[in-house]
């Protein structure tokens, strides 16, 4: 049952929605302050995620991340309305933002009247994505009163009260407009590239890449030697280590599958998930890519590339996920060969270079994918 509350203390609820204004500009105040380069480095990489998932639309990772940037900062207003968003509101919030609230109109019989109330929807974020989603209405059973309280559609054959899933993609673009603030002020003091670079006596990636490169990877690159300096970071490597192998493989398939087979890779608008991408890598890698890595990527290699995946995500969602430096020592023999083979693929795989021409193997990974 969805969670609806009528609320027509018009008063008292502006008085908390001007509350919930007055936290947004805390926050911006704090974030705007953000002038250590320790915390630079703590938040770099959870901000590369939160811009990635931002521009993917993936809400609710967009929504993990910033909380645990929150938590380096130990900015608790900003966690606190990511932990509602996450788990849901309640009446009692002492603020509740204005896009979880709806219009309701009273009529008695079939007349309408200009007395308003509000319709404060306070279910999480998933909740509402999975109705949008599968295009469920929101309704609540009418009372068997003369009033009736009618929020946008009241649809009087079924007897309930109806909020269309349309309308309820006002609650994720208020989510979405609220983490685009936030992207903004972290975009301002976030540095595309570290001007100043520490030297390391001991580098956890130690591979040569060439200028153009290390253009695009570089500065990640860099990042996961910074990270691997510091025990109290070790947690933060899986996560970059995702990134990169995800980034690397999506750029792979970028310059070398066809035009025709750009959804192999970039679907619905947005790029196929890490998992997808490793499951295309893994159909391609012992034909159409075999010649530029001679066999050296083999089941092994997958399998640590899935670990790679399944680690980066927990590194992620569970903060307090301890990396020791037995786990991070052991992938780093297998993190060197693999991006080793993975740039040879990427520098030396001509433009355009594979076109599926038979039916079959493209019924093949259409079923893969779409699995």
């Amino acid at each position: 049952m969805p969670k609806f509350e009528y609320y027509s203390k018009n008063e008292d609820y502006n008085k908390r929605n001007e509350n919930f204004n007055e936290l947004l500009n805390e926050i911006s105040i704090d974030l705007s302050n953000i002038d250590n380069s320790n915390q630079l480095e703590k938040i770099y990489s959870l901000f590369i995620n939160l811009k990635e998932n931002f521009v993917k639309e993936n809400i609710i990772d967009c929504l993990y991340s910033l909380k645990h940037i929150a938590e380096f900062l130990n900015i608790k207003l900003l966690n606190n309305w990511i932990n509602f968003e996450l788990n849901g509101y309640n009446y009692n919030c002492s603020y509740i933002p204005q896009y979880r609230r709806f219009l309701a109109v009273y009529f008695f019989s079939d007349i309408q009247y200009s007395l308003r109330d509000d319709c404060l929807i306070l279910d999480p974020i998933s909740e509402i994505l999975r109705r949008i989603e599968n295009k469920e209405d929101y309704y609540i059973e009418i009372d068997d009163d003369e009033c009736l309280i009618v929020s946008q559609i009241y649809d009087k054959d079924v007897n309930k009260l109806i909020v269309f899933c349309s309308n309820l993609s006002q609650i994720v673009y208020g989510i979405k407009t609220i983490l685009s603030k936030f992207i903004w002020i972290l975009d301002s003091k976030m540095p595309i590239k570290f001007e100043y670079q520490i030297p390391f006596e001991k580098k956890y990636i130690k591979i040569d890449i060439s200028n153009s490169l290390n253009n695009f990877y570089g500065n990640l690159i860099y990042l996961i030697n910074l990270m691997a300096q510091k025990t109290e970071y070790y947690n933060l490597i899986p996560f970059l280590l995702r990134k990169l192998f995800e980034n690397l493989i999506y750029q792979i398939f970028q310059k070398a599958l066809n035009k025709e087979h750009k959804d192999f890779y970039f679907y619905q608008q947005r790029p196929r998930s890490f998992s997808k991408l490793i499951t295309l890598f893994n159909y391609f890698r012992n034909k159409e890519l075999l010649e530029y890595h001679n066999g050296a990527i083999d089941d092994d290699s997958m399998q640590f590339l899935k670990l790679i995946r399944s680690k980066g995500n927990l590194a992620v969602h569970q903060l307090l996920y301890e990396i020791n430096d037995k786990m991070i020592n052991s992938w780093k023999k297998k993190t060197n060969n693999l991006l080793k083979n993975f740039f040879n693929i990427l520098e030396n795989v001509h433009k355009n270079e594979i076109l599926i021409d038979d039916g079959e193997r493209i019924e093949k990974i259409e079923n893969i994918l779409n699995n």
